[in-house]
């Protein structure tokens, strides 16, 4: 009886965190990093875990950036790194020069056809441990954790 009741309340609590669902799980926060005219530039992007597939595409238009499916995933890396708040200390108050930022990072390699090819996705503060759990769970992968402090 408490096995049925627990797994009953798992079962519920993992398909109300979009983590346990037939659906599709979005991240519409996500910013695809894209290599353009000889620089790095952040495109506004949904991650989207849905039928055996990653899905990263535009957030305005039909563009897919990239399209996975889990089999093909090599590694999943996720990094944070920490930057110096300048803008803020600028802007608001020079005592934000003490604190430091950080960025998190996504970096996913998968097999495209004979080679290798990577995509890199900078990850929302308020989304990245979502994230980082549903890719572990959907593609059956261990994330790798870089933590730069």
């Amino acid at each position: 009886m408490h096995k049925t009741l627990f797994s009953l309340v798992l079962v519920s609590f993992l398909s109300s965190a979009g983590l346990l669902s037939a659906d599709e799980i979005q991240f519409p926060k996500t910013k695809y990093v894209a290599h353009v005219d000889g620089k790095d530039k952040e495109l506004n992007a949904n991650l989207i875990f849905s039928d055996g597939l990653i899905v990263v595409k535009a957030r305005k238009g039909n563009s897919v950036f990239a399209s996975i499916p889990y089999g093909e995933v090599n590694s999943i890396v996720y990094e944070r790194s920490t930057h110096a708040r300048i803008k803020t200390a600028i802007l608001l108050s020079p005592w934000a020069l003490l604190s430091k930022g950080k960025k998190h990072w996504l970096t996913i390699t998968y097999k495209d056809g004979e080679g290798q090819d990577f995509v890199l996705l900078k990850l929302d503060k308020k989304e990245y441990k979502r994230i980082l759990a549903t890719a572990e769970t959907e593609t059956e992968k261990e994330v790798e954790r870089i933590i730069e402090d």
